[in-house]
């Protein structure tokens, strides 16, 4: 979306032990890729993939595991002039990797599901950002079924104490 607005944007699997995006944009097996930047193979821009209106560095879906994920900010420091947004995708396990797409970003959306359990992560993922000093924007709500059973709105920002941006509902679509 933000593209079609004329941003020139990048996006970066930062998820090196689990990694998808390169998948959800049928990037299946690319030749050069986010590991390759980690262990300094290759110089960042030459593992960039350019699509219709975006760039994307994906991860290896088969790689080993990265040694320090903590050297994501330097390996991409040059490579933020060139774009006006580089969106990190992160793992969604709190775990070093996180940790290394919180050092990295300038700002972070989290996104979460309004469910107890995904709430408990949730929160204990905007704590270690504010410890780290990482300004979080906002929570981006996804696959929302608007059922009873799920957490409202006002008690997500009210426990959180970060403002919903963005509501992304159920669709079955998705996945198809």
């Amino acid at each position: 979306a933000l593209s079609e607005f004329g941003k020139k944007v990048l996006l970066v699997d930062g998820n090196f032990s689990a990694p998808n995006l390169g998948i959800h944009l049928n990037i299946l097996n690319p030749e050069k890729h986010m590991h390759h930047v980690m262990e300094r193979a290759i110089n960042p821009k030459e593992a960039v993939h350019n699509l219709d209106n975006f760039d994307v560095i994906p991860a290896d879906v088969h790689g080993d595991i990265v040694k320090n994920p903590l050297k994501l900010r330097d390996r991409l420091k040059n490579l933020k002039r060139s774009y006006d947004y580089v969106l990190i995708d992160s793992s969604p396990a709190l775990n070093e990797e996180t940790l290394a797409t919180m050092l990295a970003s300038d700002h972070l959306f989290v996104v979460t599901t309004p469910d107890y359990a995904t709430l408990s992560m949730t929160l204990k993922a905007i704590k270690l950002a504010q410890q780290r000093g990482t300004r979080i924007d906002g929570l981006i709500l996804n696959r929302v079924y608007d059922k009873d059973f799920e957490l409202s709105l006002e008690d997500i920002e009210k426990t959180s104490e970060v403002p919903v941006l963005a509501v992304v509902p159920h669709d079955v679509s998705v996945p198809e």
